[in-house]
């Protein structure tokens, strides 16, 4: 079976690529897997944590959805598990259902596995664009600024973050340790390990080039190898969250194992999360499936959103093609087995598959080495996480979100779109005003309808001659040649049902200021689309504008527009001419010469 779906399909993209690597490009995967493993072990605990689950869900959701995609995914260097807005989206439903978080999660991550399966099957991919890029950043700042204030409640220790749990907390050392762990790992991420990165690479290659001239010396040509200058800078400079795990580890040491610890653990991680899990099968509800689908279908397409965005820029950068189809079986074959293996829904993350890249991954079996990693620290090291404080995870996902809060976005817009600024608060605050499900719901919403509105009323152009020319531009951004009693203009949209009024309403408005217009030309070079409505306005606008004495022509049909009016029947319906270009139009029309002018610059 097995053959023959590969026989239909062809080889996996992951899998042919990794089929077919050198060893070069092996060495260079194992590296980099093992790097991005280091990042990937204590991010996979924090999210689960995040979302209310149990670290082993987290691990188990970091191997085998790992592999599902490094087989079938395009991307070359996405790493694909736990994410923190998709942890966030799984824990406020989790919270809504206590006692059943084995059904819940298993049964979002299978949704959202056949979410994305149906948009390949039913080719609709192209409802994963109905998030715009505002609607995206909104949702990413709200969704981050809100797992920031949850965990700093976990900090306090409080169930809301008012005046007097605060005033206690001051005074409990668990708080200021939380804090302190919080604040050293910050400074680690964001300037030493940054720093200790750079030096060793310039240490490095210092000495990689005094090797050199002694091997040139030697009568050797062979230059020394810098894999080991990447993997250790690299390694020093991702190295935080491990750092600040072993020092809570050390730390729990100190006060020995017969005390009680002064904060939570994360508890025993069992190790065989390799396990087939379909207990929650046996329990299914089909009441509780379709209350939870619509958080399903958020989280599938959020997921999916981001994980190609990522894709898609990493991709970029080595001018590798990401297929949007393969994403898509991919991400829903890694969910499926998240949900049959007691993993959370997954997606791929933009830090891990960061570090994954710039490790210096070549291919997917940089993914199956992080997940080979992943199963090792489970077998020989799982008591580790144990004894792990939990505040050692808060401060880990605190200081993981931190990039993703920028305003830039919204200031930016506020210079340059107002309509789009809007739809970027309104998601934001909707993340805080009604959950994040909805707060994307309004995002969209308002997203389809400023492009509602905006193809209502689209851009309507008076075109006037460059003198000494046959072309014919903007007279708001052009110096140009008077037109006479000849009004020319250039609808730059589709005409549909939606602005066919809109050109009627600018003809009229231009035709009662100008009182000496005998003929209107319509350029329909910017037309790319017209259905049956935009075709009757054009024969009820030249009926109408013939009844008062005006002529009403076209110019510039584009070949596709021409075979749709040719459908309708248009020509033996229309009362004025078609012509080829603006100027033929011009020509033909014209009662009177041009003066010239001067033309200015632009466009």
């Amino acid at each position: 079976m097995v053959v023959n779906l590969i026989m239909k399909f062809g080889i996996p993209p992951g899998l042919s690529a990794i089929v077919h690597q050198g060893r070069s490009t092996r060495l260079a995967d194992v590296i980099a897997g093992l790097i991005t493993g280091v990042v990937l072990v204590p991010q996979a605990v924090a999210f689960a944590h995040l979302a209310g689950l149990p670290a082993h869900v987290g691990l188990a959701a970091s191997v085998l959805p790992m592999l599902a995609y490094a087989i079938l995914g395009s991307s070359r260097t996405l790493s694909v598990g736990p994410v923190s807005v998709a942890a966030l989206m799984v824990g406020s439903v989790v919270i809504d259902y206590p006692g059943q978080a084995h059904i819940v999660v298993p049964l979002l991550a299978l949704q959202a596995a056949l979410i994305l399966a149906a948009l390949v099957i039913m080719r609709l991919e192209f409802l994963t664009r109905v998030f715009s890029h505002s609607v995206l950043s909104g949702f990413t700042v709200g969704a981050a600024l809100l797992i920031v204030f949850n965990q700093l409640l976990i900090l306090f220790n409080s169930p809301k973050l008012s005046a007097a749990p605060l005033s206690l907390a001051v005074f409990q050392p668990i708080v200021w340790i939380s804090l302190l762990a919080v604040g050293l790992l910050f400074a680690y991420v964001r300037y030493i390990g940054p720093y200790l990165q750079k030096q060793i690479e310039v240490g490095y290659n210092k000495v990689l080039i005094q090797v050199n001239d002694k091997l040139k010396d030697s009568g050797l040509n062979t230059p020394a190898n810098s894999v080991f200058r990447t993997t250790t800078a690299i390694l020093v400079g991702r190295a935080g969250p491990i750092l600040l795990i072993l020092i809570a580890f050390f730390l729990f040491r100190f006060y020995g194992a017969a005390a009680t610890p002064p904060w939570p653990t994360v508890g025993k991680v069992p190790a065989n999360i390799l396990e087939l899990s379909i207990d929650w099968l046996f329990a299914f509800d089909q009441q509780l499936f379709f209350a939870l689908l619509p958080s399903g279908v958020a989280i599938a397409l959020v997921s999916f959103v981001e994980s190609f965005a990522v894709a898609q820029t990493l991709g970029q950068k080595r001018r590798e093609q990401i297929e949007l189809s393969s994403e898509l079986i991919a991400l829903s074959g890694a969910n499926t087995v998240a949900a049959f293996f007691a993993g959370m829904p997954v997606a791929g993350g933009f830090s891990r598959s960061m570090v994954n890249f710039s490790a210096g991954a070549r291919t997917q079996l940089s993914s199956v080495v992080a997940a080979l990693f992943v199963v090792f620290i489970l077998l020989f090291a799982s008591s580790l996480f144990a004894e792990l404080p939990k505040f050692t995870l808060a401060a880990i996902v605190i200081v993981s979100i931190i990039p993703l809060i920028s305003f830039k976005q919204a200031l930016h817009l506020w210079r340059v779109d107002r309509r789009e600024l809007l739809i970027w608060l309104s998601t934001l605050i909707s993340v805080f005003m009604w959950g994040l499900e909805q707060a994307l719901l309004v995002g969209a919403l308002l997203a389809l309808a400023v492009f509602f509105a905006r193809s209502i009323n689209p851009h309507v152009a008076q075109l006037g001659r460059l003198p000494g020319s046959q072309h014919y531009k903007n007279n708001l951004r052009h110096v140009v040649e008077p037109t006479g009693t000849l009004l020319l203009l250039r609808f730059d949209d589709a005409l549909n049902f939606v602005n066919e009024r809109s050109l009627r309403s600018v003809i009229q408005r231009y035709l009662k200021q100008s009182a000496h217009i005998k003929q209107v030309v319509l350029d329909a070079s910017a037309i790319n689309h017209i259905d049956y409505s935009g075709v009757a306005a054009l024969l009820e606008i030249g009926v109408d504008l013939k009844e008062i004495g005006v002529g009403f022509h076209l110019a510039h049909v584009k070949g596709p527009i021409s075979d749709r009016l040719a459908q309708f029947g248009f020509a033996h319906e229309f009362q004025g001419q078609i012509f080829g270009t603006v100027h033929a139009a011009v020509e033909s029309l014209s009662d009177k010469p041009m003066v010239s002018a001067k033309v200015t610059n632009g466009d």
